[in-house]
């Protein structure tokens, strides 16, 4: 397989823009080889650049201020993405960030310093960047994907309480996040199959709950 032959044809989203076609080489050579599902490559592509080694021979591992696993990063990442894509923030100040980051660690008693969460993210996994006083994920695309696993990590009515009101705020753009789709419902098969808007009014709809809140409301619950 070889990016000529293969990759650019079936993943040129990234293999046409120089950051994200950095990391598809970096994954490609941790893995030997490039998942067609973009859900499982965007999962193998956070593993391998949390979990990668610096160029030199000595096998040194890049600093991990938070001294997270793989898996409790990801968690803090889907709850950075849920918040954020929801409330429609493509970038977001330091404020905003730490404000996220302090409220997941209340939620689940962690103990943990927020510049060491930024630092490890703009850092040592490069998921986010920094430009000035402004952060943003790395590419659109994580964001969303996170977005997609915070949603997962919810219970099934507020996963549809969510959606059915971001189906009604953002209804003309909703097929213009592919990335969120396709994590959520993997390949977005469910999208393809069935009416969704429609699927998700005739059982949730008539909830008052999910009237009389709205998606920011929602939002700020979690």
């Amino acid at each position: 397989m070889s990016i000529k032959s293969y990759l650019y044809d079936t993943h040129k989203s990234f293999a046409s823009i120089p950051l994200l076609l950095t990391i598809m080489l970096m994954t490609y050579e941790a893995g030997a080889s490039i998942p067609n599902n973009l859900t499982d490559f965007y999962n193998q592509a956070f593993y391998t650049l949390y979990q990668r080694h610096d160029a030199s021979k000595s096998g040194y591992k890049r600093e991990l201020k938070a001294k997270l696993t793989p898996e409790e990063f990801r968690n803090i990442l889907a709850y950075i993405g849920l918040k954020t894509f929801f409330e429609g923030k493509v970038d977001f100040d330091r404020t905003i960030l730490d404000d996220i980051i302090t409220k997941y660690c209340l939620k689940n008693n962690l103990e943990l310093k927020t510049n060491d969460i930024v630092y490890d993210a703009t850092h040592s996994a490069c998921m986010m960047l920094q430009e000035g006083v402004s952060l943003k994920f790395s590419h659109r695309s994580f964001q969303e994907y996170f977005a997609a696993v915070g949603v997962n990590q919810l219970d099934d009515k507020l996963q549809k309480q969510i959606l059915i009101k971001w189906s009604e705020a953002d209804r003309n753009n909703i097929t213009a996040h592919r990335t969120f789709m396709n994590a959520k419902w993997v390949n977005g098969w469910y999208f393809r199959r069935h009416n969704y808007l429609k699927e998700w009014s005739i059982k949730f709809i008539e909830e008052t709950t999910t009237k009389k809140r709205s998606l920011q409301t929602i939002i700020d619950s979690i």
